[in-house]
């Protein structure tokens, strides 16, 4: 037997490594969750195939200058499983149309500019590399240079103070610092090692991608020696157990990180903010008296302050988070916002540092909101669907991702007021450009205590309400989550509306967006509420003359999933359900890559000195009559396909109509083309064969 070639092997390990980063840019792509009020794009007659045609803008770059913005385009050809990712320019005016900057056959992303907005840095997956690398790009012509060659992937360029240093974050081991031929050394251990077994001693279990003990530093790269520097090489808490986020400050003298500050082996986390002085080498925690998650610091564009996000409990899923204003005089921690309401998610702050702009769920959207720098009552300044991809332009205009139940994200810019909305990119309006168009409003059910629950309303193409038409019912994941104004890659209720249904996407309690009270309602108890709210929503719409209350389904993905089983096994009103990597054995999920603040949600295990077992659907499969379709990828490690086969077992063992479809190579959302597609022709076929009496 020949065996295969040094060369043939390194091939191999680069195409491994740009599938896994491509089907993870397309799995998080999918990830988001939709819903919304009426939009301007006109279309009908949205397929699974025209779905995967839609370009996908990424969010805005803004040049120092304030005349350009970079952003990243993915786009599938056709047939095709994994996408094409390159860096786009437009100018911020909106005067010209987008042009293309790279063409690279793998993936560009992360651009960056350079301080004299001449030039941008970018990481890139090529065939000349496993991993991804550093790249600079000079827009006044000449090809891409490499300024990196690590043996792990190198992400997040950025300049800051002097225009000569590049700083990138990039994966390392522990002790190694600047030394890359030893990291090269330890890399190619690994690769061997974990070929045949992977270990863990804590709770760090994940997907086994890349070896647990790597973890993420700050480097930076003179541009005129080449020369690499870890910027963190006594640092040894970063990117393994908490995300690693990180902001340089503008004269480029201090960095902001975070880094977990529990012990292994990681019962519980607690994700500190850590302020590094580049000169000295000392760094300060910044966030050691709060025993919750402190996360995404990001340095005033005035330079005197940090804000970052924070919540006060460990782990606590439920939890609103605060915006937290650091002084970095004073060394002060000032609250921004009133966590009761609001959970900030990205911010950041005008030119003078005096305000401070951020998105934030509020009654079904995402919205850009303003709050003066030392607190106060934050301003909603948008209402029109959702925002992301938050920036700054150097007069104070805001750029951002906007986007609809009916369009997908489209770069915005608008004003210091949020006024003046000029659209910058348009690369999905001709193709969805049609004359029939589903009807998108608002709901809002009574429920048991007395209180309502918001809805999403979208009515199909050529809609009568002199015509009984059949009901899909939409329950998000989470459970603290909810169905926002945004394009869904994963759920497009607009593509299901477009099938003929009226689709009803309810946000029960446990949802985000609608207060803490209305988040924490559910914990130790998070189907009983919720279920309640379905039941009640659906015996609302039986009633409806619109609706035919034979053909009312309910769908749900993970946590939505078991609300659709839980309430299935509640009442047989239901023609249909179909439940994507559904949770069916709460003991199981323990086995998940995320086990922390299971309890809060839950309820204690019977390990931990549980009074009884967390409710599961499991419990309650004797009392499920309707017919269920489950769809589940093979590789999914944050709900395992376990549960989706002892679903289908169970339901076929009792002589319920069930029906299992596995997706091999998926995880918790499905992120090819091909398997979608025979993911929507699954959920399509399984519903409507309600109304042929199947």
């Amino acid at each position: 037997m020949r065996l295969p070639s040094v060369e043939s092997q390194q091939a191999s390990r680069r195409r491994r490594s740009t599938r896994r980063l491509l089907l993870a840019l397309a799995a998080a792509l999918n990830l988001a969750v939709c819903v919304a009020p009426a939009a301007q794009t006109v279309f009908s007659g949205l397929t699974p195939d025209r779905l995967w045609q839609l370009v996908r803008a990424g969010a805005p770059a803004v040049s120092p200058d304030g005349k350009w913005v970079a952003f990243t385009v993915t786009a599938f050809a056709e047939n095709a499983d994994l996408p094409s990712v390159d860096i786009w320019l437009v100018d911020s005016a909106g005067k010209d149309e987008p042009r293309q900057l790279t063409r690279n056959a793998g993936v560009d992303f992360d651009p960056a500019w350079a301080p004299d907005s001449r030039s941008i840095v970018y990481a890139a997956v090529t065939d000349d590399s496993p991993h991804s690398q550093i790249f600079l790009l000079n827009l006044r012509g000449g090809a891409p240079q490499p300024l990196t060659d690590l043996p792990t992937a190198a992400t997040r360029p950025r300049f800051a103070g002097a225009s000569d240093t590049v700083f990138f974050q990039a994966a390392t081991f522990p002790g190694i610092g600047s030394d890359f031929e030893t990291l090269r050394e330890r890399v190619e251990d690994s690769e061997r090692r974990r070929r045949f077994a992977r270990a863990t001693d804590t709770r760090v279990v994940g997907t086994y991608e890349q070896d647990p003990e790597l973890i993420q530093h700050v480097f930076s790269l003179g541009l005129d020696t080449g020369v690499i520097t870890d910027l963190m090489p006594s640092v040894a808490a970063t990117g393994s157990v908490v995300p690693f986020e990180w902001d340089l400050a503008p004269n480029g003298r201090y960095l902001a990180y975070t880094a977990n500050s529990s012990p292994p082996p990681y019962v519980s986390r607690n994700s500190d903010v850590f302020l590094l002085n580049l000169e000295s080498g000392e760094a300060t925690n910044l966030t050691s008296a709060n025993p919750g998650s402190d996360t995404r610091p990001v340095f005033s564009r005035a330079g005197d302050s940090l804000l970052f996000g924070q919540r006060r409990r460990p782990d606590a899923l439920d939890e609103f988070r605060s915006l937290i204003r650091h002084d970095l005089r004073s060394g002060k921690n000032t609250a921004v916002t009133n966590s009761e309401q609001l959970s900030p998610e990205r911010w950041v702050t005008s030119s003078d540092g005096r305000q401070i702009y951020f998105l934030a769920q509020d009654q079904g959207q995402r919205k850009v909101f303003r709050v003066g720098a030392a607190g106060g009552k934050a301003r909603p300044l948008t209402n029109d669907g959702s925002y992301s991809g938050l920036r700054a332009g150097a007069d104070d205009e805001l750029f951002l991702l906007h986007e609809s139940l009916l369009e997908p994200p489209a770069i915005h810019r608008l004003d210091e007021n949020a006024r003046h909305p000029r659209k910058l990119t348009r690369f999905n309006e001709a193709f969805l450009q049609n004359t029939r168009q589903p009807q998108v409003g608002e709901r809002r059910f009574p429920v048991a205590d007395g209180s309502q629950i918001h809805a999403f309303t979208i009515r199909p193409p050529g809609w009568r309400e002199s015509v009984r038409w059949p009901v899909i019912i939409a329950l998000h994941g989470g459970p603290h989550g909810a169905w926002l104004d945004e394009f869904n890659w994963r759920w497009n209720l607009a593509l299901m509306a477009s099938r003929g249904y009226l689709v009803v996407a309810l946000n029960v309690r446990g949802s985000t967006g609608y207060g803490q009270a209305f988040a924490s309602a559910i914990n130790g108890s998070p189907l009983e509420l919720p279920s309640a709210d379905v039941l009640a929503a659906a015996n609302a719409l039986a009633e409806e003359p619109f609706v035919d209350p034979q053909q009312i389904m309910v769908v749900g993905g993970s946590y939505g999933g078991l609300l659709a089983l839980w309430v299935l096994s509640q009442s047989d009103q239901f023609a249909r359900g179909v439940v994507h990597a559904p949770v069916v054995e709460q003991r199981i999920i323990y086995g998940s890559d995320y086990p922390w603040g299971r309890e809060l949600t839950w309820g204690m295990p019977p390990w931990r000195g549980g009074a009884r077992a967390p409710a599961s659907p499991s419990e309650r499969f004797q009392q499920i009559r309707t017919p269920v379709l489950a769809l589940h990828g093979e590789a999914d490690t944050r709900v395992s396909a376990t549960h989706s086969r002892l679903l289908h077992n169970v339901l076929t063992d009792l002589g319920v109509p069930s029906r299992l479809v596995l997706f091999p190579d998926e995880g918790h959302s499905i992120s090819r083309p091909n398997a979608a597609k025979i993911w929507w022709q699954e959920l399509f076929s399984w519903l409507e064969a309600a109304s042929e009496g199947a």
